[in-house]
């Protein structure tokens, strides 16, 4: 055997994997066959199943089905991006408690975000259930400061985001504003 009979490693090796896919497809195509003929004889010739192309109406008469499935997986990839898009945001805020006026009992909270455009966000105030929006618009600061009612100097408010719930603040009754 010369040099020039030889074959290289990768051709040798790629010569066994297309002996091997057309043994393995001819074993599949085989068996698919075995066992078509075997779901003939359980269906004793019943229908096959249209699997999502009709389905069957109330007097059990066949109707189109137009598409739930489709709508159903638009909403979802919809939901997808709306969930990535508030956990977007998420990352970018900075939510806290400033201080606490024990005259008012009322408790500053500071708002800060780092997109560049005007944000709207959802608060909610766990102990008086008071719900309110707060707009940070896009300024150089981007940031805003505001207060809620909070008895006794205790107030948790939850920050939402287009209805995902992004961060959390509970004040300090000791903290006092100057």
């Amino acid at each position: 055997m010369t040099d020039d009979d030889r074959i290289s490693r990768r051709a040798s090796l790629k010569g066994i994997a297309a002996t091997g896919a057309l043994i393995g497809g001819s074993a599949l195509g085989v068996s698919s066959a075995s066992a078509g003929e075997k779901k003939e004889k359980k269906d004793h010739g019943k229908d096959k199943k249209d699997h999502g192309k009709y389905k069957k109406g109330k007097k059990g008469k066949k109707k189109k089905d137009h598409g739930k499935e489709k709508d159903c997986k638009k909403e979802k990839k919809k939901e997808r991006r709306r969930r990535k898009k508030a956990r977007e945001v998420a990352d970018q805020v900075a939510f806290n408690f400033e201080c606490f006026d024990p005259e008012t009992e009322y408790a500053r909270f500071y708002l800060h975000h780092g997109k560049d455009t005007d944000l709207t966000f959802t608060v909610k105030v766990v102990e008086t259930g008071a719900t309110g929006e707060i707009t940070v618009e896009n300024t150089l600061a981007s940031a805003e400061t505001f207060w809620v009612h909070a008895p006794d100097g205790n107030a948790t408010v939850k920050l939402y985001y287009k209805g995902y719930h992004i961060a959390t603040a509970q004040s300090d009754p000791d903290d006092h504003c100057d």
